[in-house]
């Protein structure tokens, strides 16, 4: 035994999991404190509408079809792996041209059109399409950020990713603290998340300044980043990205449909009752998240090497595993939610407890398909994929269509929301309906996904 623990003890892999895993959960408790203060302070209403918002600016974000955060991403790692400085810079530089340009374009649709839209979709709400006009603003300093950690990550400089994690969040944190008490409602919600976006992009830049020189190769400095971004060839990222951004985008429908179509269905207040499931999910899966990271570089180098029965026997093990793990944490997650939302959270928020629970499905299915993720794509089968997505997305907004609007039998809700007014009764049932469409969606996304991808495995030597 002491000699296993001192394999993993001298592994980089393992250590650089225990970092990221250590940053991660950090980070998630500032989150966390974030967003307990603005749920019990602001209550369903305005978060409801902030979530709307926030919504509403994904769905925007999905016409970017670019791919580049993924391609930057491999190009970086291998430009770095063979020092070549010239293609380090010219793959920063990439980023930064592509990443600037689309969210111009998306930022300046959302001002043109995106109240207009919002207007019709949410006409008891018009203010969620100005809040959508400022939200699209923190794209520009959240990619700058995003270039930082994925140079950092690239030289696999763990520690001080997880520390800036660790960091970024804390200012959220304290953004939020100071929205909740200067400006209580959904826009200055919105002024929070800007200032937020801003400070932790000047706080990444000068991270960068600092560590750039700290390891092999050196990385360039942000200056001749940028004068490098308008010169340097785009085309063999865009076509290496194009079908990841797609598989992405869909993903992002996968919970974004469903929240947009419980607001419009069933109002704001709905829509933040379903918000609040899906934030409590993603604290959770941060349990998962590290080990994900890491499975995301050591999967496609095997298919690299061909190491096909290697991953043929070490993927039954991995899926048992997880799913074992994800049924007990996922399944403590719902018996505790009746017992921990009200007196955390105060009893506004009682009608959650149906989504929130009903969501733990969603984790326990999402913490087994997360390991399909790194082996579709070194297998090569996107499109394939992509197929399922879409028709896991047509089945699941059809019949979810179906559920949330069936109002008349909001009255056969659960015996514990018999004291709620009825106006609760209803948005409270749209929201666990809203959480059963997202669970819909995904157990078919990921059951076809193992078939097809577990299937080409098997078939490959």
């Amino acid at each position: 035994m002491t000699h296993i623990v001192e394999q993993l003890t001298h592994s980089k892999f393992v250590r650089d999991t225990a970092v990221l895993q250590v940053g991660k959960i950090g980070a998630t408790a500032f989150s966390a404190i974030s967003s307990l203060i603005a749920w019990r302070v602001l209550g369903p209403d305005v978060n409801g509408v902030f979530s709307l918002a926030i919504g509403f600016v994904a769905l925007w974000n999905t016409l970017d079809l670019t791919g580049i955060p993924t391609s930057v991403s491999t190009h970086l790692g291998m430009a770095v792996g063979a020092r070549d400085e010239t293609a380090i810079l010219d793959t920063m530089a990439v980023y930064v041209r592509i990443t600037m340009l689309v969210n111009l374009a998306i930022a300046a649709l959302i001002v043109l059109v995106g109240p207009v839209v919002a207007a019709q979709l949410y006409p008891a709400d018009p203010q969620i399409g100005v809040l959508a006009v400022g939200l699209a603003f923190t794209s520009f300093a959240d990619a700058l950020y995003n270039l930082v950690l994925i140079g950092l990550q690239s030289r696999r400089q763990m520690r001080t990713v997880a520390v800036m994690n660790v960091a970024n969040q804390f200012v959220l944190t304290v953004c939020v603290l100071a929205a909740v008490i200067l400006a209580p409602s959904a826009q200055g919600l919105v002024g929070a998340r800007l200032v937020y976006s801003y400070t932790t992009m000047l706080l990444a830049l000068w991270v960068y300044a600092r560590q750039r020189r700290a390891a092999e190769p050196t990385l360039p400095q942000i200056t001749a980043i940028a004068q490098r971004a308008w010169r340097v060839p785009t085309r063999r990222y865009l076509s290496f990205g194009f079908a990841n951004a797609v598989d992405k985008n869909l993903a992002a429908y996968f919970t974004q449909v469903p929240l947009q179509l419980v607001g419009v269905l069933a109002g704001t207040r709905a829509a933040g009752y379903l918000g609040l499931a899906l934030s409590g999910i993603g604290y959770l899966s941060i349990l998962t998240s590290a080990i994900f990271d890491n499975m995301q570089a050591v999967v496609p180098q095997m298919v690299g090497r061909k190491e096909f029965s290697r991953l043929r026997q070490a993927f039954p093990r991995v899926l048992i595993v997880l799913a074992v793990g994800g049924v007990c944490a996922y399944g403590v997650f719902a018996l505790l939610a009746a017992q921990v939302i009200p007196p955390i959270l105060g009893t506004r928020w009682i009608p959650a407890i149906p989504a929130v629970t009903a969501l733990a499905v969603m984790g326990m299915v999402t913490t087994i398909g997360g390991v399909f993720g790194p082996l579709y794509r070194a297998l090569n089968i996107m499109w394939r994929i992509i197929a399922i997505k879409v028709v896991s997305l047509a089945v699941g907004v059809t019949i979810g269509y179906w559920l949330i609007s069936q109002w008349s039998v909001a009255e056969q809700a659960s015996a514990w929301v018999t004291m709620q007014p009825y106006s609760a009764l209803m948005e409270s049932y749209a929201a666990g309906n809203g959480a059963w469409m997202i669970n819909l969606i995904l157990s078919i996304s990921v059951l076809l996904t193992a078939l097809v991808a577990l299937r080409e495995l098997w078939r490959r030597r």
